[in-house]
């Protein structure tokens, strides 16, 4: 999930078509919703962030190992080695 704007607008889209939605079908909590809509439109980045961060802790956990390129100790000269070199 990418942290964009055209993100942030469509997820504030369709918050504004569930509050919409919740404000036909529950006329009962009308006020409670009219007052939590601005509330909730202002959360709207640090939510993305919180989904984002967490979609890529999932990708990262799933992601296979990579493999070391090259051996390492290959590379590195035992003492024994350097003490052949000399001579």
């Amino acid at each position: 999930m990418k942290c964009s704007l055209k993100t942030m607008a469509s997820l504030a889209a369709a918050l504004l078509a569930v509050l919409a939605i919740a404000y036909v079908a529950f006329p009962a909590a009308q006020a409670y919703i009219v007052t939590s809509a601005p509330i909730l439109l202002a959360l709207i980045c640090p939510v993305t962030m919180i989904a984002m961060m967490l979609t890529m802790r999932r990708q990262a956990a799933s992601a296979p190992d990579a493999a070391p390129t090259a051996d390492v100790s290959a590379s590195r000269k035992t003492p024994d080695v350097v003490q052949e070199a000399g001579r």
